[in-house]
């Protein structure tokens, strides 16, 4: 569904990495100030635009911002493009060749011996 979509309009979370990997352009929906944090980070990254905390958002100025994003090709590229640029799906892959890196390294050489 994600690679299809013009935009979305979420709740910011796990979704939010999703449609940034798949470029599509996101307005998020923050539940917690924590969320709205990181809902900022994504807007400054270009991934989305944050609308804040959901409770203190009016249903206009949601219909308004999903108007002007969806009225505004040159800013959906650019998200588009931060969001593929950014996010590769890749991370854990990452992560485990840096976990593993790192368990090598501490590992003291140990020459092994082959009873005959």
């Amino acid at each position: 569904e994600y690679a299809s979509s013009d935009m979305a309009l979420c709740a910011f979370g796990v979704s939010a990495y999703e449609l940034a990997s798949y470029g599509v352009p996101a307005l998020y929906m923050c539940l917690t100030e924590d969320h709205a944090r990181s809902a900022k980070a994504f807007e400054d990254a270009g991934f989305g635009g944050s609308l804040g905390i959901a409770s203190e958002v009016s249903d206009s100025k949601i219909a308004e911002s999903v108007w002007a994003l969806l009225n505004n090709a040159g800013v959906q590229r650019e998200m588009r493009a931060a969001g593929l640029m950014a996010i590769d799906g890749d991370a854990a892959s990452r992560i485990a060749a840096d976990l593993s890196a790192s368990l090598k390294q501490r590992r003291p050489s140990v020459p092994i011996k082959i009873a005959s």
